[in-house]
């Protein structure tokens, strides 16, 4: 009995397990919050989705970061890089999406590379906005190893995918009770469960590269 009120002590202590629980769920709220707020202008989903990511790479192993600090200072950090990291891949989505309209209305078989493409771009997205983050980079250079990334861990990438569409897409189609908790913190929550895969991707792609420029020096 002693024993089991010693963990019991420790469970609701302030750096225990219920706490740390409490805190996180409360910064994802007040992140889902801030993440849909900055998207309304429109032009700043780029730097809001930085944002968004790498305060939840940072929050993977942090239940306690200051999330509004964090999180503003992000988006004033990658406004810029964000925003036309976000023009080129809308672009790019837009034009694939011309012409798959196009060439479907012709004849479908042609239009499966186009499918295929479009399934790629869709997969590599998060690993662009994770390397923004993390990494001080070229925009060009940020989308080839992204891609690189996607194609080294496809697992991983329909992974992330599937944990976007069930979350964002089904759930709210099929139980249209549960907008209510994607509007709450449905997008923070997804991008956590991705951080969780992408951190140990990313971080350890970006420590290759770094020891790999060293030893070329």
């Amino acid at each position: 009995m002693k024993g089991k009120g010693v963990k019991m002590d420790g469970f609701f202590k302030v750096d225990g397990f219920f706490f740390s629980f409490l805190n996180r769920v409360a910064n994802l709220v007040l992140l889902n919050i801030m993440f849909i707020l900055s998207c309304l202008p429109i032009v700043t989903i780029g730097p809001a989705l930085a944002a968004l990511y790498q305060v939840s790479l940072q929050s993977v192993n942090d239940a306690y970061l200051t999330v509004y600090k964090d999180y503003s200072k992000a988006f004033k950090e990658h406004f810029i890089t964000g925003s036309l990291l976000f023009l080129v891949q809308f672009l790019a989505v837009a034009i694939l999406g011309l012409v798959l309209f196009v060439v479907s209305r012709f004849n479908l078989l042609l239009s499966l590379p186009f499918f295929v493409v479009a399934a790629g771009i869709c997969l590599y997205l998060p690993y662009t906005f994770a390397l923004l983050a993390i990494q001080k980079n070229s925009l060009l250079n940020t989308i080839k190893a992204a891609f690189y990334l996607m194609l080294s861990h496809v697992a991983e990438s329909i992974l992330m995918f599937g944990e976007a569409v069930i979350m964002l897409v089904i759930l709210p189609i099929f139980l249209p009770k549960s907008l209510f908790f994607v509007l709450s913190f449905g997008f923070a929550f997804v991008c956590y469960l991705q951080s969780i895969s992408l951190k140990k991707i990313v971080y350890q792609a970006v420590v290759t590269e770094e020891d790999a420029a060293e030893a070329e020096h």
